[in-house]
């Protein structure tokens, strides 16, 4: 295949720039698709070594400075990282049922840390594991479907810690963590969704709703009760799967993004109507998004959240926080000149940076 003149122009400008670097340190430098130029300041670097394959995931702890990775070895190791040193505290192993996934493959879910830091949770098939960080035994609970999200609630104040798991066949059950010994399993018929697969959960804190993205482009809002059938709502979002739901720093404001699709969509409660306060557009496909926790200040404070793009670029945004947005959000309900459900005449939501890497933006964490 022969690449046309404009390829061949860009690989000739990557490799002077390159060859320049090399020329300009006097040593060799580790070169990565993130920093081909090598400009990039050195950072201090840790190796954990431990993991016999590929590893898929990984999380901090909130309380601890603890840092957890998951895997296709089948394990979860949990280290203790310090500026100058590291230490592998446990290791956990995925234990799991002997039927083979769809897939043919063995599916390992992102970990997630409980709010309080005392237990950690990962799914191998279906299978969920949760394990207490001091060594007592965990428990293990075999799902009815294949686990396809986990969520804790951000926030808690109970001693008892809930964990919300999302399946294949588009059933929510509900893990209650009573102690040491005992956890019980409450299925959400009200939100259960017949062969439309759970794509990703946030959660907020147990006395405020949930949010499911489904396969279908759908966005499920509801509350732990499985009863209130009344409180559950189901927003018709996207055209293709939603691949990322994120609740903001305050738990009032909803992001979400979904596959193919060059923007994100801010969500906000208008009275007991959701609806999308903001849409945010990007030049390509929305491949990551994240909110910052930190909450604006002064006469007309903004949150921030950040979106990778396929094509690498990452764009900062400002948006209102909840009173002002959701109060012009009224205002144009009211006026009668839209009959969308999206708030395009609300320009407060802006684009604050746009930082061009030049390669795919796969990830971006909050912080």
């Amino acid at each position: 295949m022969q690449l046309s003149s404009q390829h061949r122009q860009w690989a000739c400008q990557q490799l002077l720039c390159t060859l320049a670097a090399h020329d300009r340190d006097g040593q060799p430098r580790p070169q990565t698709d993130a920093d081909i130029t090598g400009d990039l300041r050195r950072c201090l670097q840790i190796k954990l070594e431990g993991h016999q394959n590929r590893v898929t995931s990984c999380a901090w702890s909130n309380e601890k400075a603890l840092l957890a990775t998951s895997g296709n070895d089948g394990t979860v190791r949990i280290w203790s990282v310090a500026k100058n040193q590291s230490m592998l505290e446990r290791t956990f192993v995925l234990h799991k049922q002997t039927s083979a996934s769809p897939s043919g493959d063995a599916q390992l879910s992102q970990i997630c840390w409980s709010p309080s830091g005392r237990h950690i949770a990962a799914t191998f098939d279906k299978t969920v594991n949760v394990w207490q960080f001091n060594g007592d035994p965990g428990h293990v609970d075999e799902q009815p479907s294949w686990v396809t999200s986990l969520a804790w609630p951000k926030e808690t104040s109970s001693t008892v810690e809930l964990l919300l798991v999302g399946r294949l066949n588009g059933s929510l059950g509900l893990l209650d963590i009573v102690d040491d010994s005992t956890f019980h399993r409450v299925e959400l018929q009200n939100c259960y969704r017949i062969n439309v697969s759970v794509q990703c959960i946030t959660w907020f804190s147990v006395d405020k709703p949930f949010a499911v993205g489904f396969a279908d482009g759908k966005i499920l809002i509801a509350t732990r009760d499985p009863c209130e059938k009344q409180s559950v709502v189901l927003i018709d979002a996207y055209q293709d799967a939603v691949t990322h739901v994120h609740w903001g720093p305050l738990g009032e404001l909803l992001l979400s993004c979904a596959a193919r699709d060059g923007s994100i969509k801010v969500w906000g409660q208008q009275a007991t109507v959701w609806c999308c306060l903001h849409l945010l557009p990007h030049p390509a496909a929305v491949t990551t998004i994240a909110w910052c926790s930190l909450l604006g200040t002064g006469n007309q404070p903004n949150l921030l959240l950040a979106s990778g793009c396929q094509n690498g670029l990452v764009c900062v945004w400002t948006v209102p926080q909840p009173k002002a947005a959701l109060d012009q959000s009224c205002e144009r309900e009211h006026d009668g000149s839209e009959d969308t459900n999206v708030t395009k005449k609300w320009e407060a939501a802006r684009c604050l940076k746009r930082l061009n890497g030049a390669h795919y933006c796969c990830e971006i964490t909050r912080v």
